[in-house]
């Protein structure tokens, strides 16, 4: 049994199985209590020596605080119910004292025949602080099969508003005689609702449609002797309620964590190869709230290079040249000293008398030196050197 004081946030009971609880196989109470409860199985939530008891799941809320603070549908802002089976209980699900939850898409069968109720939203009644706040109730399959009715009900509202649409309720007794109603709307069951419009914590805003029975239309029913609380058009609307929208399906609490909190991991998010090469260096990723942070604290980038650091900033293995341009010997065009002389003054391949040497070409001369933006360097022979030509 999950059963909780205070603040339960953002909570998840997946894949598990409950088998003969008389209270309850789950219990979630507190205030601004959210989460999810989904695929599981709740069989023979009921024992007779308890009485009243016997919900697969029950809701409690924290009565005036959660009625107080704002109260929209189709939020997350609910104990959600979804994909589950019921069998053998007095209810799938209760609530009361301010409670939020949302039923979808489960399957409830094999009623208890004391007293049973599929859903049940509770009413201000029995000593409880206060009513059911809100349900949002759809898309369930409520069959009874059990042939041994004894005051059955598909779906009863006792407070609180929301919305009920496409439920299918199958009724496998003999004319159809084993529900007493699939939808039954009133306000308290313990005698002490009175026509003084309107009672504490009734129902004021339900919205109903598209539930059938065996295949058929079925609408509300009242319940006797409270027809004076509740009036078509004021109270509740037989048709779809025009601005709402269901929340995510399947809720995303039950997607599989990528990660569990507190836990860390390398990352780096520079170009690949880079990592460990130069000052490059790989960060430390958190996970929060299951998923990895989007920051990748203590990383260190390739970054622009710098000449005559003697560091490799770009991280591509080469100190002060990574690709061959970032750090040129000279810039184009650029005078060169050659032999101890004034820059400018080079070989022209003339002997003193100023004719040309046959055979005195840069091929031929004696320099071992390089002129950026001329023919590269080769072995030359001895050759005249003039300074301050002109």
């Amino acid at each position: 049994m999950l059963s909780q004081l205070g603040v339960v946030l953002d909570f998840r009971v997946l894949n598990c199985v409950f088998r003969d609880f008389g209270l309850a196989g789950i219990n979630v109470n507190g205030a601004y209590a959210k989460g999810v409860i989904a695929e599981c199985q709740f069989i023979d939530i009921y024992r007779p020596e308890l009485g009243n008891y016997g919900y697969g799941v029950l809701v409690v809320g924290d009565g005036s605080t959660n009625w107080d603070r704002p109260f929209v549908l189709g939020n997350d802002d609910s104990v959600f119910v979804e994909d589950c089976s019921f069998i053998g209980n007095r209810h799938a699900i209760a609530s009361n004292n301010g409670s939020r939850y949302v039923f979808r898409y489960n399957h409830t069968s094999a009623p208890r025949p004391e007293n049973g109720t599929f859903v049940d939203a509770h009413g201000f009644e029995y000593g409880s602080d206060r009513g059911s706040r809100g349900y949002e109730v759809y898309g369930n399959i409520l069959e009874n099969r059990t042939r041994t009715p004894n005051w059955l009900i598909g779906i009863g509202i006792r407070g609180g508003d929301g919305v009920i649409f496409d439920n299918q309720f199958f009724d496998d007794s003999p004319d159809f005689e084993g529900y007493d109603h699939p939808i039954l709307l009133a306000c308290r069951m313990d005698e002490s609702a009175t026509c003084d419009y309107p009672n504490q914590d009734q129902t004021r805003d339900l919205y109903l449609w598209n539930n059938t029975l065996n295949d058929q239309p079925t609408g509300l029913a009242i319940f006797s002797g409270h027809a004076c609380l509740f009036e078509e058009g004021r109270d509740y609307y037989l048709y779809e309620r025009p601005d709402y929208t269901p929340y995510t399906y399947p809720h995303p609490l039950r997607d599989e964590p990528e990660c569990l909190d507190g836990q860390e991991q390398e990352c780096y998010t520079g170009p690949p190869g880079t990592v460990g090469v130069g000052p490059c260096r790989a960060g430390i990723q958190t996970c929060s709230s299951g998923s990895w942070s989007t920051t990748c604290q203590g990383q260190v980038l390739p970054g622009v290079e710098v000449c005559d650091d003697d560091l490799d900033n770009d991280c591509d293995g080469l100190t002060d040249d990574s690709d061959g341009e970032d750090c040129p010997a000279e810039p184009d065009g650029a005078e060169t000293e050659i032999d101890g002389g004034v820059d400018g003054a080079v070989d022209q391949g003339f002997d003193a008398g100023g004719e040309e040497e046959e055979g005195s070409n840069v091929e031929s001369a004696g320099c071992s030196c390089s002129i950026i933006g001329a023919r590269p360097p080769v072995p030359r022979k001895p050759s005249i050197i003039i300074n301050n030509f002109q």
